[in-house]
């Protein structure tokens, strides 16, 4: 039985799919654990490189997979699907801070990234500190089965790697 609290910081994205025919789009991040969503606020004109400055917090009781959707708001019709991905919970487990870029598709085909903090706090438990990197926090590819993060979809093919852009 998984419980304890869930940290997640979705902080930015490079997206692949635009959604809009004219303009710039304006994307929000939906976060659903178990019965649970919440939505970060809209990075207004943001386009196909929002970031957010939103944390939510999850009580977790025995749930298994994180759901990540990245919508872009609509005024008058319904808010257009721009991509999508998951992480098992179980992936967490007694890893310390995670940062790093979760792969998003949309209709079976890559749609970008979503750029995301998360930390597993257990019940009872103390994370190890020899879990955690020299810079915090762990990393993880999404070639074959990542090595710190448990992303849902890989066995259907979902197994393109992404790296972090350089700064500068």
């Amino acid at each position: 039985m998984i419980k304890g609290n869930l940290i997640i910081r979705p902080l930015s994205a490079k997206l692949l799919h635009d959604t809009e025919l004219f303009g710039k789009m304006d994307p929000y991040v939906k976060v659903t654990v178990g019965t649970n969503s919440k939505l970060s606020p809209v990075a207004k004109g943001q386009h196909l490189q929002p970031s957010w400055d939103s944390e939510f917090c999850f009580r977790i009781q025995n749930d298994e997979v994180i759901y990540f959707e990245v919508f872009n708001k609509e005024t008058i019709s319904r808010d257009d699907l721009i991509g999508s991905g998951s992480i098992y919970l179980s992936s967490l487990l007694n890893k310390g801070p995670i940062s790093d870029w979760l792969p998003l598709v949309y209709k079976d085909k890559p749609a970008g990234e979503l750029l995301l903090e998360i930390q597993f706090f257990p019940d009872g438990g103390v994370l190890g500190a020899s879990q955690v990197s020299s810079k915090g926090v762990t990393t993880f590819t999404t070639d074959n089965q990542p090595s710190n993060l448990g992303i849902v979809g890989q066995e259907q093919g979902v197994s393109q790697e992404f790296t972090q852009p350089s700064m500068g």
